[in-house]
């Protein structure tokens, strides 16, 4: 799946590519990995090792993903050690899935987050709302 959005600071278009990777989702922004999710499923959970740069231009693509997962009430482990960066709307986006989770009984649970994301969840508030595992 190919995307595009505008660069703001460049004024210039930019794209990216999505590709199914074995058991990973790859998001390339140019020639270089951006943004990946390896996924793990089991029975009643999918755990997911996110890596990369959760930028907000690909944050379409990660709640589609993760809610088709919640729409058959699977549990989700997002492992977020190999994250560099996360915007704020992917933040959101943690929060509004968790609202669908909350209406399947099941758990949304978040692993591993460094410590400078761990920090945003804090001043934000988002950590009381959210089950920040270790």
């Amino acid at each position: 799946m190919a995307g595009s959005w505008r660069n703001k600071e460049e004024g210039r278009t930019m794209s990216y590519i999505k590709k199914i990777e074995g058991d990973t989702i790859v998001i390339y922004e140019g020639d270089q990995k951006d943004f990946w999710i390896q996924e793990t499923v089991g029975e009643t959970y999918m755990k997911a090792f996110l890596g990369g740069r959760l930028k907000s231009v690909y944050v379409h693509d990660f709640s589609d993903e993760m809610l088709a997962f919640v729409s058959i009430g699977m549990n989700l482990i997002l492992d977020f050690s190999a994250v560099s960066y996360m915007s704020f709307s992917f933040m959101r986006a943690l929060l509004s899935i968790q609202q669908e989770i909350e209406k399947k009984d099941a758990e949304l649970k978040l692993i591993r987050l460094p410590e400078h994301i761990y920090g945003e969840f804090e001043k934000t508030g988002f950590s009381e709302l959210l089950d920040l595992g270790v």
